[in-house]
């Protein structure tokens, strides 16, 4: 038996696939986002020995949020900054904001925070000529 198939029995086979609860794997949080997860690291088979009783509670909890149906509120896209060189060249494109607006809030909310990310306004208004086509064919940001 490895060490992951022992670390998924050690907290209920029936939960965890061994393939997907490796070792040392965290996950991690995007901070531009304003999420928190919580991760716990792993480097070894005893440390999850240590943490069986926590391991366990986590998964009990996380089990009776699913079961009780409670769901994150997700922010709309009117909650994003949206950058000033972006909305000058909205203003300016009336093309141009008719494809961004006709875009999923998903795909909004992507060129809005990767406008957004720049510190420099010269950075953002480069990050907005490059991307305008993109907008324009109705692709997001990763398509």
């Amino acid at each position: 038996m490895s060490g992951l198939e022992r670390a998924a029995r050690l907290v209920g086979n029936a939960l965890l696939n061994p393939a997907d609860f490796a070792l040392g794997r965290e996950l991690l949080a995007p901070a531009r986002l304003g999420l928190r997860i919580e991760t716990s690291r792993f480097a070894s088979l005893a440390d999850i020995n240590k943490q069986a009783a926590a391991v366990k509670a986590y998964i009990k909890e996380a089990i009776a949020v699913e079961k009780s149906g409670a769901e994150v509120a997700m922010r709309s896209v009117a909650h994003f900054d949206v950058p000033e060189e972006f909305l000058k060249r909205l203003d300016d494109d009336p093309e141009l904001a008719e494809a961004f607006h006709a875009l999923t809030p998903g795909r909004q909310k992507g060129y809005l925070l990767h406008f957004a990310g720049a510190k420099q306004s010269a950075t953002r208004t480069a990050r907005v000529e490059k991307h305008a086509p993109r907008i324009l064919k109705g692709l997001g940001l990763d398509d």
